[in-house]
C-alpha cells in the first residue's frame, strides 16, 4: 500500500515537490518515483528506492523543469520488472507565479489550469498565486473573485450576486466545441461541412452550459466578433454563501478550459514546439471582462435596483442571442446558394438552431415577471419582518426554469 502525506497541488517556485511516503507490505520490492510533462508526456525525471521494511517510510522528490506547465507526480512499487501498485497525482508548476497575499487565513482557491482544465482546491489560506497558465477563484462566506492570470476580473462582496463574465476563444479553438452537438443528424452535416463546426459547436455549448447552470442560469449567449472569433456571455446567479453555488462557477470555467487545452495539444502533436503550444493554450481562452451586481437578501430594501437589472440581462440576452441566430441563417444560406448544403440539411440545422434559441428567449422573457412578481410578494411580506426572500431566476437557456427560495 502507498500512502502519500502531502501531495503536491500547486507548486509556485522553482523548486521540486518533497513529501514524506509510506509503503506498507512491500518487503524486498522497489518504489519507482518519476515525473511527467503532461503536455508531451515527456519523463522529467526519475530515482529509486529499495523497500527493506514492511513499513517503509521515503523522503521523496519530483523532478521538475524549468518553465510552467502541468505535471504528473509518480509514485510505482516493482517486484523485478513486474508493477505491482501504482500511486499517481497531477500538479500545476508555476516557478515564476506572482503572490497574491489574503487578509486573512480563511480563503478557499481553486486553481484551474488551462493546460488540460485541472482543477487544484486549496483550503483555509491567506495565500494565492497567480500565473498566465490559470484563472484562479478565491472564495470565502460573502466574497468572490476571479482572476484571469494576474488580471482581476471580478471582485464581489455581499450575500448573492449576479454574475457576468465575458470569455473570448479564438475562431480555429471554437471548432472544438462540435463536439458538443448532441444531435446525430446536424453532427453527420457539420462533418461533411466542417466550416460550421464553430457555429453550431458554440450554441450547443451555451446549450450544454446553460443546461449544467440549470436554474442559476440568468442569460448565457454567443456571439461572433468582427475579429472573427467568438465570445461566450455567461450570466449566472451565486449564493456567495453557498459552496454548492462556488463549485457551479469553478465547473464553468474548467469545463471551458478542458476544451481548449484537449484543442491545442492535438496542434501540439503536429509538430509545434513545446512553448509555443503552451502560448496557445493561455491564449486560448481569455476572460476579458467581470462584472456583478449585488443582490439584497432583503426584497423590502430598494428593489428596483434589481429588477432594473432584469430588464437589462433580457433585452441584452435576447439581442444576443437573436443576433448569433440571424448571422448563422445567412451563412447558413450561402452554404446552399453555393451548393455545398441541401435544403434539407440546411432546414435540419436550423430546426436545431430554433430547438435552441427558441426555448432561451421564452425563458430570458419570463425573467421581468419573475422577478417583479417575487418582490411584489416578498415585499408584502418583509413589511410585516416575516421572511426574507431570495431570488434565483433561470433564464437564456436549454432549461428556461426557475427557482424562488425563501429562508427565514
Amino acid at each position: 500500500m502507498i500512502l502519500v502525506e502531502t501531495p503536491p497541488n500547486i507548486v509556485p517556485a522553482t523548486a521540486c515537490p518533497v513529501t514524506r511516503v509510506r509503503i506498507l507490505n512491500q518487503l524486498g520490492k522497489t518504489l519507482r518515483v518519476a515525473s511527467y510533462d503532461m503536455l508531451n508526456n515527456s519523463l522529467i525525471g526519475e530515482s529509486t528506492y529499495s523497500i527493506d521494511t514492511n513499513d517503509k517510510e521515503i523522503l521523496v522528490t519530483w523532478a521538475t523543469p524549468t518553465s510552467r506547465t502541468l505535471m504528473l507526480a509518480v509514485l510505482e512499487v516493482y517486484d523485478g520488472t513486474t508493477l505491482v501498485e501504482r500511486w499517481s497525482q497531477s500538479f500545476i508548476y508555476v516557478p515564476y507565479a506572482t503572490v497574491l497575499n489574503l487578509p486573512s487565513s480563511d480563503y478557499n482557491v481553486a486553481y484551474i489550469c488551462k493546460v488540460g482544465g485541472v482543477t487544484k482546491l486549496i483550503d483555509k489560506t491567506n495565500v494565492a498565486f497567480l500565473d498566465a497558465m490559470n484563472i484562479v477563484v478565491i472564495r470565502k462566506s460573502g466574497y468572490l473573485a476571479i482572476y484571469d492570470g494576474v488580471n482581476k476580473v471580478v471582485e464581489v462582496m455581499g450575500k448573492s450576486a449576479i454574475f457576468e463574465l465575458s470569455i473570448q476563444v479564438p475562431r480555429d479553438i471554437a471548432k472544438a466545441f462540435a463536439n458538443y452537438i448532441d444531435y446525430n443528424p446536424v453532427a453527420s452535416i457539420v462533418y461533411k461541412e466542417y466550416t460550421l463546426a464553430e457555429y453550431l459547436g458554440s450554441l450547443a455549448y451555451v446549450k450544454l452550459l446553460t443546461n449544467n447552470l440549470r436554474f442559476t442560469n440568468v442569460g448565457t449567449t454567443v456571439y461572433e466578433l468582427e475579429s472573427g472569433d467568438f465570445m461566450v456571455k455567461c450570466r449566472f446567479y451565486a449564493d456567495l454563501y453557498s459552496p454548492i453555488d462556488w463549485h457551479r462557477i469553478l465547473a464553468i470555467l474548467s469545463g471551458i478550459a478542458s476544451i481548449i487545452a484537449g484543442f491545442t495539444v492535438a496542434i501540439m502533436s503536429f509538430g509545434a514546439s513545446l512553448p509555443i503550444s503552451i502560448g496557445l493554450i493561455i491564449s486560448g481562452i481569455a476572460i476579458l471582462s467581470g462584472t456583478a451586481l449585488v443582490l439584497s437578501n432583503a426584497l423590502a430594501e430598494a428593489p428596483s435596483q434589481t429588477i432594473a437589472m432584469a430588464e437589462s440581462v433580457t433585452v441584452k440576452a435576447t439581442d444576443e442571442i437573436t443576433s448569433y441566430k440571424n448571422s448563422l441563417y445567412s451563412y447558413i444560406d450561402s452554404l446552399v446558394n453555393q451548393g455545398r448544403l441541401t435544403v434539407d440539411e440546411a432546414n435540419t440545422i436550423k430546426s436545431y438552431v430554433d430547438s435552441i434559441v427558441n426555448t432561451s428567449i421564452n425563458s430570458i422573457n419570463e425573467l421581468n415577471t419573475l422577478v417583479k412578481k417575487a418582490y411584489d410578494e416578498g415585499y408584502n411580506k418583509a413589511r410585516s419582518d416575516y421572511m426574507k426572500w431570495l431570488i434565483v431566476s433561470g433564464l437564456g437557456g436549454f432549461m428556461g426554469g426557475y427557482v424562488v427560495g425563501k429562508s427565514k
